[in-house]
């Protein structure tokens, strides 16, 4: 569950408002939707990549925002390029309707620097490729502006193989993300994990943030939805939008703790 834009009642007040949120999101990229795992590579690593299945070439290294970007391949799985790993996926496909690729995305903590963002992306995508055995391409994007207060919006992309990759090349499905009987579990792990993992980074680099991946309701906390802080135009016009929606978020939060 994405926490951005609830504030959490009878947490204490906050002072700070350059803070870990927690948020991790899947989706599922599938040929009968129009998608491309070669294109939704390009896209997220700022890469030129040619889809060999369709002809077409997707060219985005014009495009900013991506800090870093990253392969994490199983053990033993051939030394594939960006254009291999994607072009192999969409090869291992043969049908109209096929999923033919996997996006998790987290937000990073603004308190972790660049390279210990890096770190810790990378780390959860190993423990991704190492529980499911498919392959991973991390994707770091964060804008150079995006660092000052609630307007930061630094996230990894982890995009993922469906299925499993050999020294041979894909095999099978990764059928217990599929599954209804498992999908479920297996995310919420997922979440655990990241919460975990985050948290461990932030502690182990000075910072008392932390996250939590339950919900307000499981924490047995009460929210009340706030202004989205988000991006404007311009510079000056981001200002005045940040400076008016704190100012209702606290109006709104003090008058929700006065009531209780």
């Amino acid at each position: 569950m994405q926490t951005r834009g609830l504030r959490a009642i009878g947490a204490g007040p906050t002072t700070d408002h350059k803070m870990a949120i927690f948020h991790l999101s899947v989706k599922c990229f599938s040929r009968s939707a129009g998608h491309s795992a070669v294109a939704a590579a390009a896209y997220r690593t700022g890469t030129r990549l040619c889809d060999e299945r369709t002809g077409e070439c997707h060219d985005y290294t014009r495009r900013s925002g991506v800090a870093s970007c990253m392969l994490v391949l199983p053990p033993g799985a051939p030394n594939w390029s960006r254009s291999d790993l994607w072009n192999s996926a969409e090869a291992a496909e043969n049908r109209r309707n096929s999923t033919v690729a996997r996006e998790c995305e987290v937000a990073l903590p603004v308190e972790l620097s660049r390279s210990q963002q890096s770190e810790l992306a990378e780390a959860f995508a190993r423990w991704l490729v190492a529980r499911h055995g498919f392959a991973a391409d991390v994707a770091i994007h964060a804008d150079a502006d995006d660092r000052v207060g609630e307007m930061s919006n630094d996230h990894a992309h982890i995009q993922t193989s469906t299925r499993r990759l050999h020294a041979e090349g894909f095999g099978n499905k990764a059928r217990e993300l599929d599954a209804a009987a498992t999908g479920s579990k297996e995310i919420e792990a997922w979440r655990a994990r990241w919460a975990a993992m985050t948290n461990d980074a932030l502690e182990r680099h000075g910072h008392q943030a932390r996250i939590d991946h339950r919900s307000h309701a499981d924490r047995g906390m009460i929210a009340v939805p706030t202004i989205k802080i988000g991006r404007s135009a311009g510079a000056r016009e981001r200002r005045e939008h940040n400076q008016a929606a704190k100012q209702l978020n606290a109006e709104i939060a003090d008058a929700i703790r006065d009531r209780a």
